[in-house]
């Protein structure tokens, strides 16, 4: 269409020249408001996608464990990885390895010989219900905590092996020190 602008040609191109630089103006704001935008949701989606790759690695760090992968665990130790990490159950790789290397390894990098999950079991109490002896002994050498007790049901490591009629665990706690309760059953036979 045609427009008609008042007063001289020098208006006019004023006019025009003042609309020009305001679109460029706006053109620009655009343009710097779409690639703020693009930024933030770049920026807010990296922090997911390097928790996903964490939580991946975590969970080849605590399968390794307890499959008893030492190489795996080693590799991944070597890498920097939380020796701590926790699955669902906030279960640590010493809480699942039976493989005393491996506890070994977990423990000169750092992991908590006393951690909790959920149940507030602990590294030592694992080894005992599941009769881990080397893992219980270095766990011991160590200074795990004999005297802690979980939440499920309430026993220590000691009471765990008794229960679980891991004997040889049982052994190797009584000879750290580990006594039974004022009221419980005594020492099982040992061979």
């Amino acid at each position: 269409g045609v427009t008609i602008l008042r007063g001289g040609v020098e208006a006019g191109k004023k006019r025009l020249k003042g609309n020009v630089g305001q679109n460029i103006a706006a053109g620009i704001l655009v343009l710097l408001a779409s690639q703020f935008f693009l930024f933030l949701i770049l920026f807010l989606r990296e922090p997911s996608l390097r928790a996903e790759r964490l939580e991946a690695s975590e969970t080849a760090f605590l399968e390794a464990a307890r499959s008893g992968d030492e190489a795996a665990v080693q590799a991944q130790l070597a890498e920097g990885i939380e020796t701590d990490a926790r699955d669902e159950e906030s279960n640590t790789p010493l809480m699942l390895t039976r493989d005393p290397e491996i506890a070994s390894r977990l423990i000169a990098a750092g992991a908590d010989v006393n951690a909790r999950n959920r149940q507030a079991s602990t590294p030592l109490i694992e080894a005992a219900k599941n009769g881990a002896v080397e893992v219980a002994r270095v766990l011991v050498q160590h200074g795990a905590d004999l005297e802690a007790r979980d939440n499920e049901e309430h026993l220590t490591a000691l009471e765990w092996a008794v229960r679980s009629g891991q004997s040889e665990v049982e052994q190797v706690l009584r000879e750290a020190g580990a006594v039974s309760p004022p009221g419980t059953s005594e020492p099982s036979s040992h061979p």
